[in-house]
């Protein structure tokens, strides 16, 4: 087990940074199979009041559904949480980072990878091609103070910072997977972008074509009808309901578009997983 996992989380409906350290248990999963009884371990914890942090990576799909394939996992774990007793209000710090990252392809594989993607769509393989790379270099930084810098240059209502003996997590990432408040869940699946603008004028035109996109909206209701479909596997009957569509909500670096659907379900942790995960946008 680790001899740290601390962590830090923006806690959006209280509007207040939260720290938790001394974790009274850490669980941790390596492999698909131990992933289901993480998650049952974290909600046994919260159901007794306690606090739980952590994560589920992407290659933890096949945990789920054998259908999901992924790459195998690599040196992180496939899921880690830590069970904290109370949390203390707090700030992240104010120390700058200068961050030296560059991409793990080169221009020609990032054109391969372009051409292939169209030919798949071309020939019906599939209909939509979320394309992502890493990024690798040197952070002199602490990770403490990388993550100081992210949420300075973005500031999300989802930020969370994890950090163990190995690793750390930096997250400033403005979409919610889900929230769970009683038997109501809730998701906001995000699907459409633009850039701020330099000045009011240039900043509004970006925002009514956003609205005005019907390629946008186009996306972003196909993702909201495999987040209906995925709410369906576990809610109750006739609770799926679309709450808001096509709404334009304003981060400092862009316009994003966003859609709403809630549930009411009262299944588990690992069902709800099981049903939703990875997040269709």
């Amino acid at each position: 087990l680790p001899l740290m996992f601390d962590a830090l989380v923006f806690d959006s409906d209280e509007d207040a940074w939260l720290r938790f350290t001394d974790a009274s248990s850490v669980h941790i999963a390596t492999t698909s199979d131990a992933v289901p009884a993480v998650l049952d371990a974290v909600e046994s914890a919260c159901a007794a009041g306690k606090f739980a942090v952590g994560y589920v990576s992407y290659e933890a799909a096949g945990a789920f559904d054998d259908a999901l394939i992924s790459y195998p996992p690599g040196e992180l774990p496939l899921a880690a949480f830590g069970i904290f007793n109370q949390p203390k209000e707090a700030t992240p710090g104010l120390v700058s980072a200068q961050l030296d990252l560059a991409p793990v392809i080169d221009e020609s594989d990032f054109n391969l990878s372009m051409r292939r993607i169209k030919e798949y769509l071309r020939s019906g393989d599939t209909y939509q091609v979320n394309f992502t790379h890493q990024l690798k270099g040197r952070a002199p930084a602490s990770p403490a103070s990388i993550f100081s810098f992210l949420c300075r240059a973005q500031p999300s209502p989802y930020s969370a910072f994890i950090e163990m003996d190995d690793f750390a997590i930096c997250s400033v990432s403005p979409e919610l997977f889900f929230e769970l408040n009683g038997t109501a869940i809730r998701t906001e699946p995000m699907k459409g972008t633009r850039p701020r603008g330099r000045f009011p004028e240039e900043d509004q035109r970006l925002r009514s074509d956003l609205a005005s996109s019907q390629k946008d909206r186009a996306e972003n209701l196909m993702i909201v009808d495999m987040v209906r479909n995925d709410l369906g596997r576990i809610a109750k009957a006739g609770s799926v309901a679309t709450d808001e569509l096509f709404s334009i909500k304003g981060f400092p670096t862009v316009w994003q578009q966003v859609s709403g659907i809630s549930a009411e379900t009262d299944v588990g942790l690992a069902a709800l997983f099981s049903a939703l995960f990875p997040c269709a946008s």
